[in-house]
């Protein structure tokens, strides 16, 4: 299939089906940051990849991630209407303000849930980890969603995030599962 193709197709359920699409693509993305994370940080043959856990982070994305972001971005276009001077940064502050840190709380709080691990260990988890992840965040972030919210439209910032994303999902998958 050819480029313009793919890209005619993605439009079309972009636009039939918004919430679908922007989910299942946050959904694979975040399995794939797992899967790219396990063979290649972890150097984990393809042969003993932990699908369970790939399949835990592909869970994480359709189930928190993706409706997350596509809500997340609906009030924050309201409560920073598009006229708005500088709507780029203004809108990156308040994402990275509020948004980041919950979305890190979300994520390692799931993944230790979906791992069957105990309240205890979660919250231990938070401990360790919560900080090193916002701050982490905090160092690529800025950067993406001062461009995707400048620059590009809508419907398609949740795409640039995913893709975006993938060395960030990376990461996240070795924080929350080592």
């Amino acid at each position: 299939m050819r480029m313009g193709a793919v890209l005619r197709y993605y439009n079309n359920l972009l636009h039939k089906y918004p919430w679908r699409t922007h989910i299942t693509q946050t959904a694979l993305f975040m399995g794939l940051g797992d899967f790219i994370c396990q063979t290649t940080i972890e150097k984990i043959p393809i042969k003993e990849v932990e699908w369970k856990r790939v399949a835990r982070f592909t869970t994480i994305g359709f189930l928190i991630m993706g409706p997350g972001l596509r809500i997340w971005y609906i009030q924050l276009d309201k409560i920073i209407p598009a006229a708005t001077k500088y709507i780029g940064v203004k809108k990156m502050l308040v994402d990275q303000a509020v948004f980041a840190p919950a979305a890190a709380f979300a994520i390692i709080s799931a993944s230790g849930a979906l791992q069957s691990k105990s309240y205890g260990q979660i919250k231990q988890a938070l401990d360790e980890k919560l900080v090193d992840v916002i701050l982490a965040n905090w160092m690529m972030w800025p950067a993406v969603q001062t461009v995707n919210f400048t620059y590009v439209p809508f419907n398609y910032r949740i795409l640039v995030v995913n893709v975006a994303a993938i060395f960030w999902n990376i990461y996240l998958a070795w924080k929350a599962n080592t």
